[in-house]
């Protein structure tokens, strides 16, 4: 729910599927994410000397502070790991994100053909909880409704 007119980090649902055999693939509690567009940088030089940018499309990054509850996000780096050395497919996901909006109206979005990579397993000190980071990569971000 939005607070004072603004969307706060409770506002989001995040749910991600493995595009190959359709099964939700869970993790444990997801404490932040932030998402990024990315584009390729055109630069020329037309004939007359002018010059001309564009910036094409490029996918959209992203990275996911967990924190471990389980051994359910290391078992998937070190299956995906397995497959690759194996000759398996890669496993590809896509993220269907779900977000309140202050004006309480609901809007979703689906990003495709992602990969995933495990960044950082954790630092194991005392009494502190241990945060692991992913870092994602996907080809498109469709607007679902």
């Amino acid at each position: 729910m939005p607070v004072a007119g603004y969307s706060v980090g409770r506002d989001i649902k995040l749910v991600f599927v493995d595009e190959n055999s359709g099964s939700v693939v869970t993790w444990p509690v997801l404490a932040s994410a932030d998402f990024r567009p990315d584009f390729r940088t055109l630069k020329w030089v037309q004939l007359d000397g002018t010059h001309l940018t564009a910036e094409l499309p490029a996918g959209w990054t992203g990275t996911f502070t967990v924190e471990r509850g389980g051994p359910d996000l290391m078992d998937y780096a070190v299956q995906a790991e397995n497959d690759y050395y194996l000759g398996r497919p890669s496993a590809s996901v896509y993220l269907q994100q779900t977000v309140t909006n202050p004006d309480g109206s609901v809007s979703q979005y689906r990003f495709t053909k992602g990969a995933v990579k495990l960044t950082d397993a954790g630092k194991w000190t005392g009494d502190e909880k241990v945060t692991q980071t992913v870092s994602v990569a996907f080809s498109r971000c469709l607007k679902v409704s």
